[in-house]
């Protein structure tokens, strides 16, 4: 049994020791060996809290995104972090979230996020969105928010030429 006081960790930090682990026999009444266990710890912020409910709107919508976590234009910094994530708003209603996840496509390894966009309109919604970077625990809004408008069936971006979506503004 390990116990950790989260308190004294701080986060965007990985922390890596060794533990002396009992192994017992297959009866589990006496120790066969002690082994030493390499430990890595990533200690995050609490995420955001999004969710959504397919089933209260009648269209959607898909998109293949990658997130550019620097806030500066002229610097790209693409997620690589699982533990990112992407949120999609309609007038401050969220209407979609998805992970980063590590995808093999036809150019090699990708980081990107699937998102399903839902909406109460077959056409029309003006899209906004949110992206948490989770070493740094924080939430920023994005350079795209507007562009990018809701289409029933639409598709935005691909394996092969995700949308870019920036970081712009510290929103938490």
């Amino acid at each position: 049994s390990l116990t950790v006081s989260t308190s004294t960790l701080a986060f965007d930090s990985t922390y890596v020791d060794t533990l002396r682990a009992a192994v017992y026999n297959a009866s589990n009444t006496a120790i066969q060996y002690y082994s030493n266990v390499i430990v890595h710890t990533t200690v995050l912020a609490k995420p955001p809290i999004w969710e959504v409910n397919p089933f209260e709107f009648q269209h959607s919508m898909n998109m293949v995104v990658q997130l550019d976590m620097d806030t500066d234009p002229y610097e790209e910094e693409l997620s690589e972090d699982e533990f990112d994530k992407v949120a999609v708003f309609n007038n401050g209603q969220i209407r979609g979230v998805a992970n980063i996840e590590r995808v093999f496509t036809q150019s090699g390894w990708k980081y990107l996020a699937y998102l399903d966009v839902y909406s109460y309109n077959a056409f029309g919604d003006s899209l906004s969105f949110r992206l948490w970077d989770a070493d740094k625990g924080k939430q920023y809004g994005s350079e795209e928010d507007g562009t990018i408008i809701f289409a029933d069936n639409g598709i935005v971006g691909s394996n092969l030429t995700p949308k870019k979506i920036h970081a712009k503004g510290l929103v938490q």
